[in-house]
């Protein structure tokens, strides 16, 4: 846990402001797993594919840690959409 004191993670400005403009709208228009959903892709593409060589971990820690992210938002994702098909219980 020392080295995430240590790493400097740069994420784009116009990155930052096209993730906050989407959570703003799918929070505003109540579509909550779209914004799960948003943050998830964009929490890959930041930590994943923008700062990998930032991490100072072997290609194999990074190959493990990359596909447990992707096999749990694959599932995240599955969640999402079989609930979008689910008709709301109206007791």
């Amino acid at each position: 846990m020392e080295i995430l004191q240590y790493i400097d993670v740069a994420i784009p400005l116009w990155q930052v402001g096209l993730y906050v403009i989407f959570i703003t709208l799918f929070t505003l228009f109540g579509r909550a797993r779209l914004a799960l959903i948003t943050s998830y892709l964009f929490t890959m593409f930041w930590v994943f594919i923008l700062n990998k060589d930032k991490f100072g971990t072997t290609q194999q820690q990074t190959l493990f840690f990359m596909s447990l992210f992707i096999i749990s938002g694959f599932i995240l994702t599955i969640f999402a959409v079989w609930s979008f098909y689910q008709e709301p219980d109206n007791s």
